[in-house]
């Protein structure tokens, strides 16, 4: 997700405008359609990646446009931009095994190896590992970028690529040149949503919101999704069957007229609640527990970062009978994996735009 400052979009030089990048993992898990979820990155063949939809209700961000690029792409644009410069942190085999990519700081690389770089995922690496080297490609690439807009355009015009018609190339091109600028600069920062620990792919929620607040500024702020109000649910019941009890909660939270956010799991509590950031939300949390069938009682004041969510709900042992989920059943045990394996960009005044990415998709926004 590429944010631009609105003003450098606009041709008007900044010494204090700020771009970020936003880099999303392709295991986080999304919505897609009904009640089901995937990865953000997909699985393919059965699941193509998410859309700026997904990303929207997620962080609760309208992405402007999307930048779509295959491999080969990639590599005429990094080459058209004479190479990337990048620290490779591994050494990098061809399907050969003979090592195409060394490792070591400030490598010059061509449009082929910056692209091999930046989908490289080792046996057993994390997935953190290969989102690191994307975004690194991605740095690299905008530190190449032309100073006018109109080479800019020119270079993605012969590209052919088909962009998002929400996005034409010189309305990305003006995007792209800022955030070279901006990169050029210094001012330019990127970091990585970051997910729970237990494999879920679910977003870590008191990890994340700080980080969407510095990259993503003002914006991170914006009515989405129609304006729903975006809440968050954990399942505190000790139940086997997490997924019943979840989305039960979230079939009356859709029901009501709010956005909720699953973010996992978390110790069993005996009963269940509502937590609002201040007494100001008060109103807003009585609502969600009428909503849920609790009391007025239910709810409670804690303060925390309410970037992404205004309030959350925390599903204790009590839900079972209350939210009417069937029976508790132990999961069935998965079918064993298969052989295959299977940047959005605003803008803001004087603080960022908005925009995705997946590593085989970089994405692009506008201005807000």
């Amino acid at each position: 997700m590429l944010v631009a400052a609105k003003d450098e979009v606009g041709g008007t030089p900044s010494a204090t405008a700020k771009g970020s990048a936003l880099l999303i993992p392709s295991d986080l898990t999304v919505e897609s359609t009904g009640l089901d979820s995937q990865p953000f990155g997909g699985d393919m063949p059965a699941a193509v990646p998410a859309g700026k939809d997904a990303v929207t209700s997620l962080i609760g961000i309208d992405i402007d446009g999307f930048w779509t690029m295959d491999e080969f792409t990639m590599v005429s644009l990094i080459d058209n931009l004479i190479g990337v410069t990048v620290d490779v942190d591994v050494a990098i085999p061809g399907v050969d095994g003979k090592i195409l990519v060394q490792p070591g700081k400030a490598q010059q690389l061509s449009g082929a190896k910056a692209v091999l770089f930046a989908t490289y995922h080792a046996k057993d690496e994390a997935p953190a590992k290969q989102l690191a080297r994307f975004g690194a490609v991605v740095n690299g690439l905008l530190a190449k970028m032309p100073t006018s807009p109109v080479t800019t355009t020119a270079i993605l015009t012969n590209l052919g690529v088909v962009q998002d018609p929400a996005l034409p190339n010189d309305k990305l091109a003006a995007i792209l040149t800022a955030l070279g600028a901006e990169q050029k600069g210094n001012r330019f920062a990127m970091d990585a949503l970051p997910l729970r620990t237990d494999g879920s792919g679910l977003i870590d929620l008191a990890a994340a919101s700080p980080i969407v607040a510095h990259l993503l500024g003002g914006a991170a702020h914006e009515k989405d999704n129609g304006g729903l109000t975006r809440v968050a649910i954990t399942d505190g019941t000790g139940r086997s069957d997490t997924v019943s009890s979840r989305a039960m909660a979230t079939s009356k939270l859709l029901n009501g007229g709010y956005n909720p956010i699953d973010i996992g799991s978390s110790p069993t509590t005996p009963t269940s609640y509502v937590v609002v950031p201040d007494d100001g939300a008060m109103s807003l949390g009585k609502q969600l527990a009428a909503t849920l069938g609790l009391a007025d009682t239910a709810v409670k004041v804690a303060k925390f970062d309410a970037t992404l969510v205004e309030a959350q709900i925390v599903l204790g042992q009590d839900w079972t009978a209350i939210g009417q989920v069937p029976a508790d059943q132990a999961p069935t045990p998965s079918a064993p994996p298969s052989s295959s394996d299977a940047a959005p960009v605003k803008t803001p005044a004087t603080t960022p735009t908005k925009p995705g990415s997946h590593p085989s998709k970089p994405t692009a926004s506008k201005t807000r």
